[in-house]
């Protein structure tokens, strides 16, 4: 579940004295320690609840929409926060879903096992029924309800929830936003419902709750700005073009009054001579209604950042990048991850000479169909970790124009390209590259991959690199010089057509990890390696049926 930042990362795992060890990143807390602040002991305001679940619900769409998983152990606890400094001293709360131990794949639109916390067990659950993802819900409206009222000595029942909805729940700070209050009051209570009348995951993530716009005056910086000014096919109020005004005291605003968080960016980006800063990053993240952006009204010279620009555009059908400078781009991370209906990109025009992190950079594109990077140079770039992860739809990819020489991370480049038939890496230039782990996990249709041009002498981490590659039937790896290779668990786990493997260049003298190298390589019969590692893999093997070959 690491490839989500709402999300704990996974780092590692390992079994000692036969216990299982999952490592995973490190944070400064979890939700339930925050509760139990003296401060917080009556709860937060709704503005803090609203920031939190802004985050959560990110993750939580990650992994109910996109990796089809049900938490089944939802609460504070399980709700892990890094804390982040700013520079005048104040401390933001970076949010984290983690404790995926009972959670489980929705391959069923039932299930019926007995899991969870009791204070935050949906009924359903409780009862020994059988239940859909519809529990989660119910987890969720306990803790909406406890963070806005606080739980004290953690005395908080399912018993005293349901006697204050049934008297009704009342406001408990006059400075809250009675309305703000009332779409609180009813998201919990559609949450907490009986199964067959309870909010479902559409329903939840639309929930006018959570229609968080952000009220904004901004300052003009320039004197000789006219009196008004009308965005083109850009939506801030319901796909409608807006006209913006500047009064008297040269401040910005709409007959509204109001600001999207995308809307606030583009107009500081307009009026401030066409440039924020040198930064992109996050402009249009989870704007969820825009359908269309046309940028050309933009001047993008000089701009240097457009990490995450795009990220969670989950509407996004087309986007016209004809007129984009990104001459003096370093950063693409994630610019158009999770754009989950966004089907062809044209980067034509894109100059990519001193972009340095492509990570992530398409991830979760799920309906993606085509991608021209002929024009990609990718001379400077040292990240590609992630860069088609989840890109379903993909049949092709076309890197002949990569230059992947100063390129250190591969890690999951390709996993989950479930519908990849055929992939050109003829210009690849791994040299530097020290990760690999995952590159092309869950690729179940492609059949052969040339690793002829592969340079592995720096790589130290090999793991699960063809796991779940169902389709595969041919693969030399001759070339691979694996001397520094630290992890090679799981390279070929659920390889099912691999009858043969070359690994003749293998050289496993520094390798740690072997674990489940073969595991279900159904009909793998020979194996070609050096003969003085005869030892090594035949204790991993767990086909008894496999025959060595030797150099």
């Amino acid at each position: 579940m690491n490839k989500c930042e709402y999300s704990v990362k996974y780092i590692d795992s390992f079994v000692e004295n036969n216990n299982k060890f999952i490592v995973t990143e490190y944070c400064d807390s979890n939700l339930r320690n925050l509760l139990q602040e003296e401060e917080k002991e009556n709860g937060f305001s709704i503005n803090e609840i609203k920031k939190i679940f802004c985050q959560l619900n990110a993750g939580l769409k990650y992994l109910i929409n996109i990796k089809k998983f049900l938490h089944r152990d939802l609460k504070p606890d399980n709700i892990l926060i890094n804390e982040i400094k700013n520079k005048d001293g104040s401390i933001n709360y970076k949010y984290k879903l983690c404790d995926y131990g009972i959670a489980k794949y929705l391959e069923k639109k039932y299930l019926s096992t007995n899991v969870g916390t009791k204070l935050y067990e949906a009924p359903e659950i409780k009862n020994n029924k059988k239940y859909t993802n519809k529990s989660d819900l119910f987890s969720i409206g306990i803790i909406l309800y406890e963070l806005y009222y606080g739980n004290k000595e953690n005395e908080l029942t399912q018993k005293k929830i349901f006697d204050d909805i049934k008297k009704g729940l009342k406001i408990k700070n006059i400075n809250d936003d009675m309305n703000e209050f009332n779409d609180l009051k009813n998201l919990i209570e559609k949450c907490l419902k009986n199964e067959e009348n309870r909010i479902d995951w559409n329903e939840y993530f639309a929930h006018k709750f959570f229609n968080y716009e952000i009220e904004l005056i901004v300052e003009i910086q320039e004197k000789d700005l006219n009196k008004n000014i009308k965005l083109i096919g850009f939506d801030i109020f319901n796909n409608n073009n807006t006209e913006l005004y500047i009064n008297d005291k040269k401040e910005i605003f709409t007959k509204e009054y109001k600001f999207t968080k995308a809307g606030y960016h583009i107009i500081k980006f307009i009026f401030n001579n066409n440039i924020i800063e040198s930064s992109l990053e996050n402009m249009f993240e989870r704007c969820e209604n825009i359908k269309f952006i046309n940028f050309n009204i933009f001047n993008t010279s000089y701009i240097t950042n457009m990490k995450n620009m795009f990220e969670g555009c989950i509407n996004l059908k087309e986007i016209d990048l004809s007129l984009f400078n990104t001459s003096d781009v370093e950063d693409m991370y994630g610019m158009f991850s999770e754009c989950l209906n966004l089907k062809e990109i044209n980067l034509s025009s894109f100059n990519t000479s001193n972009v340095k992190d492509m990570q992530a950079m398409f991830a979760n594109c799920l309906n993606l169909k085509e991608i021209n990077l002929t024009s990609f140079n990718t001379t400077n770039v040292e990240n590609m970790n992630e860069m088609f992860l989840g890109c379903y739809k993909l049949k092709e990819i076309n890197l002949s124009s990569f230059n992947t020489i100063n390129v250190k991370y591969m890690g999951a480049m390709f996993t989950d390209c479930k519908n990849l038939k055929e992939i050109n890496l003829s210009s690849f230039n791994t040299t530097n590259v020290e990760d690999m782990n995952d590159m092309f996990n869950d690729c179940i249709n492609l059949e052969e991959i040339d690793f002829s041009s592969f340079n592995t002498i720096n790589v130290k981490d090999i793991s699960s690199m063809f796991s779940s590659c169902l389709s595969l039937k041919k693969i030399d790896l001759s070339s691979f010089n694996t001397l520094k290779v630290e992890n090679m668990s799981r390279m070929f786990n659920k390889c099912y057509n691999l009858k043969k493997i070359n690994l003749s260049s293998f050289n496993i003298y520094n390798v740690k990890k072997f674990d489940y190298m073969f595991y279900d390589c159904k009909n793998l019969k020979k194996l070609l390696i050096k003969k003085e590692f005869k030892n090594n893999f035949e204790k991993i093997i767990e086909n008894n049926n496999i025959l060595f070959e030797f150099k």
